[in-house]
């Protein structure tokens, strides 16, 4: 399944529709689901606003791919990219006070990879 939309303030309002229409097909156990909503949220949001920086002439591109063994979330946007080995774990006492790195790190936690290729797409694989 895939998505597209504008980086807007107004698509962030609705990333909950979003999920429901990219997992509309999708059978998991809740306990999977919540982990892919919140991985799925924090990485369209990080899209938005660190890539896409709200450019609404940007988009955000989602694709869901569901496979024998795994559940594969990619989330791809406009923007400058990043390097996911520079980002800092916010649980470390100098990092409490910085503004970012909290998504990166759930997402983190609770998938079983995590990617970030060169054509500015975060690949988020979960077991199924």
């Amino acid at each position: 399944m895939d998505l597209e939309f504008l980086s807007s303030r107004y698509s962030l309002y609705h990333l909950e529709h979003f999920f429901c229409y990219l997992m509309e097909d999708v059978n998991v156990s809740p306990d999977l689901r919540h982990k892919v909503r919140l991985c799925f949220q924090e990485a369209v949001t990080n899209a938005v606003v660190h890539g896409n920086q709200y450019d609404e002439k940007k988009y955000v591109h989602i694709s869901l791919i569901q496979d024998t063994d795994k559940l594969i979330l990619k989330i791809k946007d406009e923007g400058q990219g990043f390097d996911l080995d520079q980002t800092h774990n916010p649980l470390e006492k100098t990092n409490l006070n910085l503004p970012g790195g909290r998504g990166i790190f759930l997402i983190k936690e609770y998938a079983n990879f995590l990617d970030y290729t060169e054509e500015n797409t975060l690949v988020i694989e979960f077991g199924l």
